[in-house]
């Protein structure tokens, strides 16, 4: 590296990808001491002491149909990071997941001469492979968060390192059950049902309903302890969707939460894996508009949604997706789960491997090292 203060611009769509970015760039700041960076991200890219430009709230869409309606906001956040990349002399670009958007922006970086470093790997292996083109193409390193996916790109001729899972040092309880239940005022002796609605609005609207739905099914089968592990931020929308039911909302202590219940109901998504790490069986929902789920059924090369089911090839945690995520359906699979001990046990048998696939801790230490070579690099 030169004598100059690094400059490094970084691009993530959502609170996942925000959170990662920060972690690398706080291991980042230990061993390089002060740097610039800028660019579009939340909360958590913010302590870490970037200058946030565009906020996430602005980029977290989900779904083909909601992408489509918003072109225009992308098209002109592309053209102003750009703008900025030019003003600010950056060293490199930082691009995180947000796949859809990023291999767009490397691409017109590219053509302004940018070197970029990619982490956490867009989906490429579960839809649209086609876009491993692009990163071959626009990408100079991309590290990558599994060890199938550094096999994948390095077949296709892209400069790839397999760093791991960071979740896998992150996902912990504070808490032992018989406490934390014990908290709540709960009988660490009874079963206890987990309600995950997602953290976008969308998912709280449209899987909300048919979950509380599902709970109160199995309150009826004698599952009455039961626990909304609410998304931050989402709490009030979630205790207005609830009404009359009494059901605890948990607002802090997610970890503890998830791993103190006996299933978990949730939406699709990075939670999956986090339950999967905990070792806590659960069924996986999940309902998008018709244009979206059209797209998809025509994009996906996977079977599954779940990281979960994708990492075993197998659906370990039943997938309820459209016009199955249903009352009826959701709660028959949460009640087969818990009612039946040879499955609740091979499933989180299964739950191990998961964790053991993850890699070993020090996932964002190692990417901070990437980075400091890529750097030097220039």
């Amino acid at each position: 590296m030169s004598g100059k203060t690094p400059s490094i611009m970084v691009v993530t769509g959502e609170t996942s990808g925000d959170q990662r970015a920060a972690e690398v760039f706080v291991e980042l700041r230990r061993l390089i001491g002060e740097f610039e960076i800028f660019g579009v991200g939340g909360g958590s890219l913010r302590a870490a002491g970037a200058d946030i430009i565009t906020d996430i709230s602005e980029t977290a869409l989900f779904g083909t149909s909601e992408i489509i309606s918003s072109l225009l906001k992308l098209k002109r956040l592309r053209k102003k990071l750009l703008e900025e990349w030019r003003r600010r002399g950056a060293d490199i670009a930082f691009l995180v997941d947000y796949g859809g958007f990023n291999l767009r922006l490397a691409k017109k970086l590219k053509r302004q001469g940018a070197r970029i470093l990619y982490y956490v790997s867009p989906q490429v292996w579960a839809s649209r492979p086609g876009r491993i083109r692009w990163v071959k193409r626009y990408v100079d390193l991309m590290l990558v968060l599994f060890d199938f996916e550094e096999e994948l790109y390095r077949k296709n001729g892209v400069e790839t390192i397999h760093v791991g899972h960071p979740l896998i040092e992150k996902v912990a309880a504070d808490k032992g059950r018989e406490d934390y239940l014990g908290s709540l005022g709960f009988d660490p002796s009874a079963k206890v049902v987990g309600l995950m609605p997602g953290s976008r609005d969308s998912e709280i609207r449209t899987l909300l309903p048919p979950i509380l739905e599902a709970s109160d099914r199995l309150r009826s089968r004698g599952y009455t302890q039961q626990i909304i592990v609410a998304a931050p931020g989402r709490e009030k929308e979630i205790e207005q969707e609830l009404g009359s039911r009494r059901t605890t909302v948990i607002k802090e202590d997610h970890y503890s939460a998830m791993a103190a219940a006996d299933l978990l109901i949730m939406a699709s998504g990075t939670a999956a894996l986090e339950a999967a790490i905990l070792g806590v069986p659960a069924v996986v929902v999940y309902r998008a508009s018709l244009l979206t789920s059209l797209l998809a059924r025509l994009l996906m090369t996977v079977k599954y949604v779940s990281l979960p089911n994708i990492i075993l090839g197998e659906e370990v945690y039943p997938e309820l997706l459209q016009s199955r995520c249903n009352a009826e359906a959701i709660s028959a699979e949460a009640a087969l789960i818990l009612e039946n001990s040879d499955r609740y046990d091979r499933i989180r048998r299964r739950l191990i491997e998961v964790k053991q696939a993850l890699g070993e801790p020090g996932a964002a230490a190692r990417a901070a090292h990437h980075v400091v070579e890529f750097l030097g690099k220039g």
